[in-house]
């Protein structure tokens, strides 16, 4: 077996990629990796929803005998995070596109997810309206107002979440194939334990006024079981899966609760999402598009279930924040039915061989939008931005994102860290 143990550091990276005398860009695509290659980072980044993250992912590609790359046969990871704003993750998440000798895709996650300040602006959209003066708590801020400030946690509450997913793909005709999977969530919801950080702090938050008025559901209000079935059909002609730069990745799926598995509730949601990687300077720059719906088509979704988004790869959160609508913030958009745009363009502005390292930089722009399609109240939410990413190995990619909203209702913007892209 061929194995490549590699400890890469992006800092030290980026240092080590331009102090090198070459070429600004210099495409190289007839260079292949076989073998094992494991890549591993502590992380220090910044996110404007969670704060200051730290932790460590650990990324393990298996390229066979070099034959699919930039395609892996195997691709696990295992990450670590925590933040300043009391979150913690521990993630693994597996991928393995050629399951055994079946020919099956296979895919799976387990997580556990703990957020004492998990980000809550209530449901519908713009149908809860956003108040910034009543969690500014810093006369200096312009938009302090101290007659309209209730608590710096106002728009909070606490959340603790297990996730266990797994998902088999197969071939039918061409790029086409079918999908099944299966999933459990065990979500928990508490009213925010404000006296942990400030014993000034008043016992109130958005949620707990939400709930004392029924808008949340008293049986939802704390959370519950989710357990679910999932079906439907991929179109995959992609030319690499990590960073590709033409093709089309589609799919269409239900995904149904049901009480038999040991859901609170039964209801189903729809989920449609067209990508399209359009190669406007083919090998240099790409256009990359994204169109996303999901909603409910049978009985009703209940509040603790509303913030997650389904995909057939992973499962996501939103909408708003680092990986849905840049510069609104996190989970501004909930509700029964949702819509979803990115467009981004990724443009190659440096590339180098460095040791046994394939490097890519890339300036990114883009523009996101969505709305909550189910509520008339609710309108466009509107997110700009530019990023920076550094691609190792045409599949290990960190991604520095800074975001502005287009309306003060969605506040003010966001600086993201993140590795991969977003779609």
């Amino acid at each position: 077996m061929n194995l490549k143990i590699r400890s890469i550091s992006l800092f030290i990276t980026l240092l080590a990629a331009f102090a090198v005398n070459s070429p600004a860009y210099s495409a190289d695509t007839t260079r292949t990796h076989d073998g094992w290659t494991i890549g591993a980072v502590p992380s220090l980044g910044y996110n404007s929803d969670k704060g200051i993250e730290y932790g460590a992912t650990a990324d393990f590609y298996n390229f066979g005998d070099g034959s699919r790359y930039p395609n892996y046969e195997q691709m696990f990871r295992l990450s670590f995070g925590h933040t300043t704003r009391a979150s913690q993750t521990v993630t693994a998440f597996m991928d393995l596109p050629e399951f055994g000798e079946s020919g099956l895709r296979l895919t799976g996650f387990i997580g556990y997810e703990t957020d004492m300040l998990q980000p809550f602006y209530g449901m519908n959209g713009y149908g809860s309206p956003y108040r910034p003066a009543v969690e500014i708590s810093t006369p200096d801020d312009p938009r302090y107002d101290a007659d309209e400030y209730i608590s710096r946690l106002y728009y909070t509450y606490d959340r603790t979440m297990w996730r266990l997913t797994a998902d088999l793909q197969g071939d039918l005709i061409g790029n086409w194939r079918w999908i099944s999977g299966i999933g459990l969530l065990d979500i928990e919801i508490r009213q925010t334990r404000t006296h942990q950080f400030d014993a000034d702090l008043p016992n109130r938050t958005l949620y707990s006024d939400l709930r004392n008025v029924n808008l949340i559901p008293q049986e939802e209000a704390n959370g519950g079981k989710a357990r679910y079935l999932k079906g439907g059909f991929v179109y995959d002609s992609r030319d690499a899966d990590m960073a590709p730069e033409s093709g089309v990745w589609s799919e269409a799926f239900v995904t149904h609760f049901m009480n038999t598995l040991g859901s609170e509730e039964t209801y189903t949601i729809a989920s449609i999402t067209h990508r399209q990687y359009f190669p406007v300077i083919p090998e240099q720059l790409t256009i990359a598009t994204r169109v996303k719906y999901q909603g409910n088509i049978h009985g009703e979704t209940p509040f603790y279930v509303l913030p997650v988004l389904f995909s057939s790869y992973r499962i996501r959160e939103g909408l708003g924040g680092s990986q849905t609508i840049r510069g609104v913030q996190q989970n501004r958009v909930v509700g029964q039915s949702l819509g979803l745009v990115n467009l981004e363009s990724r443009y190659k502005f440096y590339h180098r061989q460095l040791l046994d390292y394939d490097i890519t930089f890339t300036l990114n722009g883009f523009y996101d939008t969505g709305r909550v399609l189910s509520s008339e109240e609710d309108n466009l939410h509107h997110g700009v931005g530019a990023g920076l990413s550094v691609i190792i190995n045409r599949n290990f990619i960190t991604t520095l994102d800074v975001a502005k909203s287009l309306h003060p209702r969605d506040g003010r913007g966001g600086i993201y860290i993140h590795s991969g892209y977003l779609y």
